[in-house]
């Protein structure tokens, strides 16, 4: 059905309605209506709200009128659609039609997306707030507007961009969220207006952080449900003195996610913790003839692998990492990392094992033979740059370049070298091995 249709149907409705008072219809947005509109009086119950017809009859010594908000999605255009009616005579009093942020776009990167609609009404002036490649650090909101609606509404981005929309009155905010690194929106956004249909006045949602308690600020009369499902990233509306209208912007589901193309500029400048673990075993042969011996030596060993990058929208655990990893070489007699050959890992990896090697020595006859075992114990913390590169659910993808942190403790393999010591003819060391 389209908008012509469907205003024809409201005009229709609103004619055969004898009195109410103001409210907002029941709605989910695209992907989620209920069957048709239903409009409520103020006595009403929300069930007996969803069950009523246009034609329902009030008390004639009273009067009501309605003030319908709907937030629909068409041509690519958010619309919000504020119908008052008075039923002094079954006449219309005025009809209103608004596209959300008054139609001036609103400027969506390619991994962000609407949640198709917005909930209030049509006054004040259109107002689109996010930043790329960032999301929201917080959100705060101040109650107390037109029938307890939002007087005023801040927003904090990670990246420290902030704005204020309303009228920012003295007082503390009435209710405010913080999200954390990594922290997305779960399942469902719910808005309410504020029960005449002129405000936004209910906000709720659940985080990957606290799913089973969920955030929300307001009174609820009608819920609005929205898809969110991710990390929230901007809001958009109409504001003047209060907040007239509210939407939210999202990135969009994750599929997959990958660290790749990791470059560490900085690798073949690194001296720190390059200090070799070295064991010393002496073999000794005073036969007459050369002897082989094998000589172990126990080491305990910690691999650890972390690439931390310093962006709000990192999936955590999950994560992927395709690239080379910081390794300690030794060329020519000087010590150095290399980045190694690259390969798949995850964000962040640790083994811990204790190994036994054994190298078998063979010792001249009437020597003392020196064994000197050397590996490298070595941590690093290097930068990287890189491509943070997530596909999305609608098939799509984005890479965002990062910058970010490998935090690293790498064992080498041993390097062994000998010192013959030929024993005088009146010495006798008894082939031990000490």
């Amino acid at each position: 059905m389209n908008s012509l249709h469907l205003f024809g149907l409201f005009l229709s409705i609103f004619l055969l309605v004898e009195c109410s008072t103001t409210e907002q219809v029941s709605h989910r947005s695209k992907g989620h209506n209920r069957a048709g509109h239903t409009f409520k009086s103020s006595s009403a119950s929300a069930s007996e709200s969803e069950s009523e017809s246009a034609s329902t009859k009030f008390p004639g010594d009273q009067h009501y009128d309605y003030a319908v908000f709907v937030a629909l999605h068409e041509d690519q255009n958010l619309t919000a659609h504020t119908y008052t009616v008075t039923t002094d005579g079954n006449q219309r009093r005025d009809v209103q039609a608004c596209s959300c942020a008054g139609g001036i776009g609103l400027g969506l990167q390619s991994y962000e997306r609407d949640m198709s609609g917005c909930v209030g009404g049509c006054g004040g002036g259109a107002f689109v707030f996010h930043h790329s490649q960032t999301t929201v650090r917080s959100l705060e909101f101040w109650l107390g507007g037109e029938n307890n609606g939002f007087k005023a509404i801040r927003i904090t981005l990670f990246d420290g961009g902030s704005s204020v929309f309303g009228q920012l009155p003295a007082s503390g905010s009435s209710c405010s969220y913080t999200f954390d690194v990594g922290e997305y929106v779960l399942g469902d956004i719910t808005l309410g207006g504020n029960g005449i249909g002129t405000r936004t006045g209910f906000v709720k949602f659940a985080t990957s952080k606290n799913p089973g308690n969920p955030f929300q600020c307001g009174t609820l009369h009608t819920p609005y449900y929205y898809s969110a499902n991710g990390f929230m990233t901007g809001i958009y509306g109409q504001s003047g003195a209060e907040i007239d209208h509210l939407g939210f912007m999202f990135m969009k589901p994750i599929r997959s996610s990958e660290l790749r193309n990791i470059i560490y500029p900085t690798i073949t400048n690194y001296r720190s913790n390059l200090s070799p673990q070295i064991n010393y075993q002496t073999v000794c042969n005073a036969g007459s003839t050369a002897q082989t011996y094998s000589i172990s030596i126990t080491r305990t060993v910690t691999l650890t692998k972390q690439w931390s990058v310093g962006v709000s929208f990192m999936v955590g655990a999950s994560l992927s990492v395709t690239a080379g990893v910081p390794e300690v070489e030794s060329v020519g007699g000087k010590i150095y990392w290399e980045a190694s050959a690259s390969a798949t890992y995850t964000s962040y990896r640790t083994d811990d094992r204790v190994e036994t090697l054994s190298f078998p020595v063979n010792v001249p006859a009437r020597t003392n033979q020196v064994a000197k075992f050397t590996w490298w114990n070595s941590k690093c913390n290097l930068p990287f740059t890189g491509e943070l590169y997530y596909v999305f659910t609608d098939g799509s993808s984005f890479a965002f370049p990062i910058n970010g942190v490998y935090d690293g403790a790498y064992v080498s393999d041993v390097d062994e070298s000998f010192s013959p010591v030929s024993l005088q003819p009146s010495e006798n060391c008894g082939c031990v091995v000490q």
